[in-house]
């Protein structure tokens, strides 16, 4: 991984994942949880593509979590996200 990846999943996970759920536990992270903090982030403002970015962040950290058997499962699958919008897209005048 490279430094830059690096620093941004530390930066996800400190800015919007641990205020949420970093006080639980591994086993007391429920799908229900995670679906509650997706919405405080969007109702907060932050995009779709920011919330889906924290998601994707978290469930690979949840995933890693089930290769070393700390879980049994990740309670990220199966969630609703947002969905991105694209901008129209404005051309430059000459």
């Amino acid at each position: 991984m490279a430094l830059s990846t690096y620093n941004n999943y530390k930066k996800i996970i400190n800015i919007y994942i641990n205020p949420y759920i970093g006080s639980y536990k591994l086993s007391k992270i429920t799908p229900l949880l995670i679906q509650d903090m997706y919405t405080k982030l969007v109702d907060k403002g932050l995009s779709a593509r920011v919330v889906r970015y924290t998601h994707q962040v978290l469930s690979e950290a949840l995933d890693q979590a089930i290769i070393w058997q700390i879980i049994n499962r990740n309670p990220c699958k199966g969630l609703s996200l947002p969905k991105s919008t694209k901008k129209e897209m404005k051309a430059l005048t000459v």
